[in-house]
């Protein structure tokens, strides 16, 4: 595993970090033991850097990091966000994820009106002040750290972002020692240019959805300002191994050596990101995704072939 220093804080992390978004998902048919299991293979095989949020599955995600890593603090990096709510219940939320990402999969019509359905009301976003501490306390007490590692305002609209207030908050949250680093974390692109206030150290963002050029202007603005750039989503929420609208799935190879989820993590290592960002409850592809790390870089020919094969954000020489 190769570890980085996240911009210019002093978190060294591993290249490839675990997505915890299903984390304590009791639908993937996996129990609380399994779920350990997950993260101490994930250790095992050199992950640092755990990824989390305060309504992943109605806070069993941060409740299990807590619980594996609360005693060993010094040995990984936790990042979580806060500032998303839904207005369901979010246990009946995940019981019914699976349902739904069937039907939408399923159906073009409930695909082009997700964006919609969520300007609606599905994906609540809270911004007060008294929301935003409570909801840093709530992850303290689940994470079982007195001090958060990385604290990420979770998909915040560029208003948030230009909100005096709330950056007031983070710094004196990190003045007070209930957090050492801020940034922000969207689930899609930034659509604009890189926030500039100085308190803020890194930017997560989904290197599987955004247009190469676009990426690498956030890139280079970032290591301008001293700013880490997380890496998530490289396969696209899956879509990256579907075709024909999800009816059939791409082969799972790429070359004698590498699959094809392995290439295109060596493609989006190759970029200058600080951390890449899988998400997973399977241990089998935990350990086929970080086996990538060390795999040979992709020669420009490879990546022209995978360019060729998927069409991905991330792929670059």
């Amino acid at each position: 595993m190769d570890y980085r220093v996240l911009g210019s804080t002093d978190l060294r992390v591993s290249a490839l970090g675990l997505g915890c978004n299903r984390l304590g998902w009791s639908g993937s048919g996996q129990n609380r033991a399994d779920m350990i299991r997950l993260l101490e293979c994930a250790v095992d095989a050199g992950v640092t850097l755990f990824d989390t949020a305060d309504i992943y599955m109605a806070g069993e995600s941060e409740r299990l990091l807590g619980e594996v890593f609360g005693r060993r603090r010094h040995d990984v990096t936790i990042a979580t966000k806060v500032g998303s709510s839904g207005w369901l219940r979010r246990d009946f939320v995940a019981r019914m994820r699976p349902a739904y990402r069937m039907v939408t999969s399923r159906s073009q019509w409930l695909q082009s009106s997700k964006s919609k359905l969520a300007r609606l009301g599905l994906a609540n976003h809270r911004w007060s002040l008294d929301h935003l501490r409570q909801a840093v306390d709530g992850s303290r007490r689940r994470l079982r750290m007195d001090s958060l590692d990385l604290l990420q305002l979770h998909s915040p609209p560029a208003t948030v972002m230009q909100r005096e207030d709330i950056l007031a908050l983070l710094d004196r949250l990190k003045m007070e020692g209930a957090i050492r680093f801020y940034g922000a974390a969207f689930g899609s692109g930034l659509g604009g240019d890189v926030p500039g206030h100085s308190g803020l150290s890194t930017l997560q963002v989904p290197i599987g959805a955004i247009e190469e050029r676009a990426l690498r202007v956030v890139l280079d603005e970032a290591a301008a300002r001293g700013v880490g750039v997380i890496g998530n989503q490289p396969f696209g929420k899956g879509a990256l191994f579907q075709v024909n609208d999800g009816s059939q799935r791409r082969p799972s190879t790429f070359d004698g050596t590498r699959t094809l989820a392995q290439a295109v993590l060596r493609a989006a290592l190759q970029l200058g990101l600080a951390t890449v960002l899988v998400g997973t409850t399977s241990i089998s592809h935990l350990r086929e995704n970080t086996a990538a790390v060390d795999l040979p870089p992709l020669a420009p020919e490879e990546t022209q072939r995978l360019r060729s094969m998927i069409s991905v954000g991330s792929v670059t020489d």
